[in-house]
């Protein structure tokens, strides 16, 4: 999973918005369909709440659209047709179509979620981790699994680049992984790098890969990437390259 998400609260309050809006576009098309069909924008904000929230975002954009339409539109009292608002066959034409629209965005919603926690658990039991850096904002939006790499809770804000040396790398790494960052961003080409990183103070290896990313003009905005910790098959090669100079001096 990826640090940085919104709250919940933050995405009702998007809902609510993205159905203010809706009954504004309906609001301006007035002039052109006259007070008939005055929740027929609706169905969007329904969609984008059950697909940010769930069914209950769902049912908030239905209902609050509803209301909205009904005391912005008294002349028209219209839900599906020509009929009113208030009339039972009109509304519940609206509220079916709503409820289909709901099930669809919850479902998919789901399914969105259940694919976020298979690749979550796939990268934990590889201790892979994933980050994107913009370079507008000069931060990074990282997975949960690259924060327990080094040392940090999950959902912790990353620091900035600038921030990471001698906290996250040690100074030498730092430098080398300025470098090719800085380097990326001017070429477009990837980068890979094995580093030393710190976690709590202790001294742990990474591979680091990275990426550019790039707009509709081809201009790199930012990059994206990979961080595995590979700390066992450091210490692994060091030990064979011990052995290995230990058999050259005994053979000598």
């Amino acid at each position: 999973m990826w640090n940085r998400s919104p709250s919940q609260g933050w995405l009702y309050l998007g809902t609510l918005a993205a159905t203010g809006v809706a009954v504004g576009v309906r609001w301006l098309l007035t002039p052109w369909i006259g007070d008939q069909f005055p929740l027929i924008t609706l169905f969007a904000a329904v969609a984008l709440g059950a697909w940010l929230c769930g069914y209950r975002a769902g049912l908030l954009a239905m209902t609050a659209g509803w209301l909205m339409c009904d005391l912005l539109f008294p002349g028209a009292r219209a839900a599906v047709g020509v009929h009113g608002t208030r009339d039972p066959i009109g509304l519940a034409a609206y509220v079916l179509s709503s409820a289909v629209i709901i099930a669809f965005g919850e479902a998919l919603r789901a399914a969105r979620i259940r694919e976020r926690a298979v690749i979550g658990e796939a990268q934990r039991l590889a201790r892979l981790g994933s980050w994107e850096w913009r370079g507008t904002t000069g931060r990074s939006v990282v997975s949960d699994e690259l924060l327990r790499i080094f040392g940090l809770p999950a959902g912790a804000v990353l620091p900035r680049l600038a921030d990471q040396d001698d906290t996250l790398y040690p100074h030498e790494s730092w430098l080398r992984l300025q470098a090719a960052m800085k380097d990326a961003v001017r070429t477009g080409h990837g980068f890979h790098l094995d580093l030393e990183a710190l976690r709590k103070g202790a001294r742990i290896a990474v591979a680091m890969r990275g990426e550019a990313i790039r707009d509709a003009h081809g201009t790199v905005i930012g990059l994206r990437g990979t961080v595995q910790e590979i700390t066992e098959r450091k210490r692994a090669e060091a030990f064979m390259e011990g052995q290995r100079r230990v058999l050259e001096k005994i053979a000598r």
